[in-house]
């Protein structure tokens, strides 16, 4: 397990990526681009769900391949709640990463936080 302070020590190792103060929490972003954020025990887009004690459910920003192929792995704990769908967005508590994984999201995050996030494009 890793906490979010690490996490957080972690990504402020790369380049352009900042603390900053938004939806009244901190968030970590690169060059003002959101790239992670902790979540609240009992905020309304977690939508009843409780981390274990002592964990965090951090989203990370993901490209939509990256999306899918998380929720898709054999007994995933990334999961995702109805606040965030149409965004290739991904949840995970704290508890569940350890350092490898942690520092292979945050990369992901500053490599995709630069683009605009995209809505999933329709199927047709």
């Amino acid at each position: 397990m890793i906490d979010f302070d690490t996490i957080c020590a972690m990504a402020l190792k790369l380049e352009g990526v900042e603390e900053q103060i938004k939806w009244d929490d901190l968030v970590m972003a690169r060059n003002g681009r959101f790239m992670f954020r902790p979540m609240k025990p009992g905020e309304k887009r977690l939508e009843g769900y409780e981390p274990r004690e002592g964990s965090t459910v951090v989203v990370f920003r993901t490209s939509w391949e990256r999306h899918d192929e998380l929720l898709d792995m054999p007994e995933s704990k990334f999961f995702k709640k109805p606040h965030y769908e149409g965004w290739p967005g991904i949840l995970v508590e704290t508890a569940d990463l350890d350092e490898a994984l942690a520092q292979e999201l945050i990369q992901h995050a500053w490599e995709v936080a630069p683009s605009p996030a995209s809505k999933r494009p329709k199927l047709k």
